[in-house]
């Protein structure tokens, strides 16, 4: 997310264009470069709910720095230098979160990396039942198999719910 640009978004062909990545250059040193591989590169459909999300984020950057930020091939989520977003940053971030829902409510939940965020989306994603080679090409993978060995893990009641269907074809 941290290399989209706002011209990645087309909203006529309501696809979001995955074109390039950052990539950690030293020890806290980023650039922009282009995906590892050639299914790195790809679309993924623009839903309402990510033009919902996409709409505050304009609306927080104006309010933050005005209309001059808005151009065509500036970063659509930027440090407050028009920087990228560093993991080491959004990971800072889950752990503030993670300490206000513990303070508010007494509940503690463990602490997550933020690739975590990107398994939750393709187990549920999963589990909802999206076929695994639309998954696959979301996610950018090279490899159904790749796809299927790290984000389908299968829930207890998972297996069951499917038995129970073949039970019904039986």
């Amino acid at each position: 997310a941290s290399a989209l640009q706002w011209k990645d978004v087309d909203r006529k062909t309501g696809m979001i264009h995955i074109r390039r990545t950052i990539t950690r250059v030293g020890a806290n040193e980023f650039a922009t470069g282009t995906p590892k591989t050639k299914t790195s590169l790809r679309d993924i459909p623009l839903t309402k709910d990510i033009e919902s999300i996409l709409a505050m984020q304009k609306e927080q950057m104006i309010a933050l720095y005005g209309n001059d930020i808005i151009q065509i091939g500036a970063r659509i989520f930027q440090d407050r230098n028009g920087g990228f977003v560093k993991p080491q940053g959004m990971q800072h971030v889950i752990k503030n979160i993670l300490e206000c829902v513990k303070k508010e409510t007494g509940t503690a939940i463990e602490y997550f990396s933020l690739h975590a965020l990107r398994a939750t989306f393709a187990t549920r994603a999963i589990e909802s039942g999206m076929n695994p080679q639309t998954l696959k090409t979301i996610l950018g993978h090279s490899s159904f198999a790749l796809t299927m060995d790290l984000y389908s893990h299968v829930l207890p009641n998972t297996k069951t719910e499917e038995m129970n269907r073949l039970k019904a074809i039986i």
